[in-house]
């Protein structure tokens, strides 16, 4: 394992002292991510291993699924610990492989303030059935806001390390757009395969086939996250079932309430409202997560007013509730979030705050603004992070003004429009130049 550069610490039974377990074998515990306890026939007479056992079940118990526990049953007979098939193949690399599997298991980042999702989560993987051989294809799926992508992230992390390999796909949507299916088909063969077999896919009839090929005899978890059109989902996989998503009200208003007051459930005098809110939005978290931020410190009055507007707006409509938090930004905070929507979605926000700085939009209060109104995330490596009905309502406002001044185009982030707006300026300019050649030799 150590040649493999795994990082092992290793327990010898015979320096052990006393009836404790020591406070050094006490943190390499807590430390490690996956426990090999191996069961010889007489490893129950030991106190001392029955007691680091119970302590990694206790560890792996309180890990929500990232701790695991693999045990290696040695010169002991089947019938013994009730296994059905035996190893037929060189046991020290299949641990190896299996520990290297486990460990390479990228976690996909969570939102803090998770309510509501753990009977979602418990009843999705027993649909799932991960132990089966058999195929699942399951899909969770509801309107914008509702918490598809959270959910998904959260059963990924817990069932990631009981797969051979696993990818999870962002984005699919956009990404089919601006870059075809073929980079999504290599996109997910990448994690299987190595990238000049995955190079060679040149069109979508190809590279379903790899994927057919490649994976029919492998345990994976695959995740598609923000698929909107069968055609994507036909050309990465084709068959599935659907499951539906919806919040408890109990849920959605101790989400609203953490935002909104910092606390699971709201003051006294504020119940009423809070309930109110909670109604009007549909329960949708993103929703309740930002319009919560945006009541947070607030006057009465000014919850009131705010109830006024969200009433007028139908409640599936998530973008016309964030629109109203939208509102409430001053100019140089507006141009802040539009650039991010268009821009700087995942990436570092180093570069851009030296333009915004340039422009005199206070980049740093700006930020801080969006982030407490829950419109921006700052991720740990130091990237903005904005939920994707987010981002969309930032696009349609750049489009909207767009349309009002289609000479003046203040953010392009397609590819395609940009070259066309390019193309249409570079003809402009031609005609321009031809009519003042025209003009000098008139005079």
């Amino acid at each position: 394992m150590v040649g493999a550069g795994i990082l092992v610490f290793r327990d010898s039974e015979s320096l052990h002292v006393g009836a404790k377990i020591g406070i050094e074998l006490l943190q390499a515990i807590e430390n490690s991510k996956i426990y090999i306890p191996i069961f010889s026939a007489n490893y129950a007479s030991s106190c001392w291993c029955l007691r680091e056992l119970t302590y990694m079940v206790e560890c792996t118990l309180k890990s929500n699924g990232i701790k695991e526990i693999l045990p290696i049953f040695l010169d002991v007979e089947l019938v013994d610990v009730k296994l059905k098939t035996n190893f037929q193949v060189d046991l020290i690399r299949s641990v190896i492989e299996a520990v290297l599997v486990k460990l390479n298991v990228k976690y996909k980042n969570v939102t803090e303030h998770l309510v509501g999702v753990d009977d979602r989560v418990e009843a999705i993987i027993k649909m799932l059935d991960v132990e089966s051989d058999d195929v699942k294809f399951l899909a969770i799926h509801g309107i914008g806001g509702v918490g598809k992508t959270t959910l998904t992230k959260v059963i990924f992390n817990r069932l990631s390390s009981r797969f051979q390999g696993c990818n999870f796909l962002s984005d699919v949507r956009e990404s089919s757009e601006r870059q075809g299916f073929i980079h999504l088909q290599k996109q997910l063969l990448s994690k299987f395969l190595d990238r000049r077999y995955v190079d060679q896919i040149s069109e979508v009839d190809h590279g379903i086939n790899m994927i057919k090929r490649v994976l029919h005899n492998k345990k994976v978890l695959i995740v598609l996250d923000d698929v909107d059109e069968i055609k994507q989902l036909k050309n990465l996989a084709e068959k599935g079932n659907w499951f539906g998503s919806e919040m408890e009200f109990h849920h959605a208003l101790e989400l609203f309430s953490r935002h909104a007051f910092r606390r699971d459930s709201p003051p006294d005098d504020y119940v009423d409202l809070s309930e109110k809110v909670v109604s009007t939005l549909g329960k949708l978290p993103l929703a309740l997560e930002v319009t919560g931020s945006s009541l947070s410190g607030r006057s009465k009055e000014f919850w009131v007013d705010t109830l006024k507007k969200l009433e007028k707006a139908p409640s599936i409509e998530v973008q016309k509730t964030l629109m109203i938090t939208y509102e409430r930004l001053d100019d140089a905070q507006r141009q802040v979030f539009l650039d991010i929507t268009c821009f700087f979605v995942n990436e570092d926000k180093t570069y851009p705050c030296y333009m915004w700085e340039d422009c005199e939009y206070h980049p740093y209060n700006a930020i801080e603004i969006l982030c407490l109104m829950s419109l921006i995330k700052i991720k740990d490596d130091n990237t903005f992070w904005m939920h994707d009905q987010v981002r969309d309502l930032g696009r349609a406002i750049v489009r909207e003004e767009n349309f009002k001044e289609p000479h003046k185009h203040s953010r392009v982030w397609n590819h395609r429009e940009a070259l066309s707006i390019l193309e249409r300026e570079k003809g402009a300019k031609r005609i321009y130049d031809l009519f003042s050649v025209n003009c000098c030799s008139l005079f």
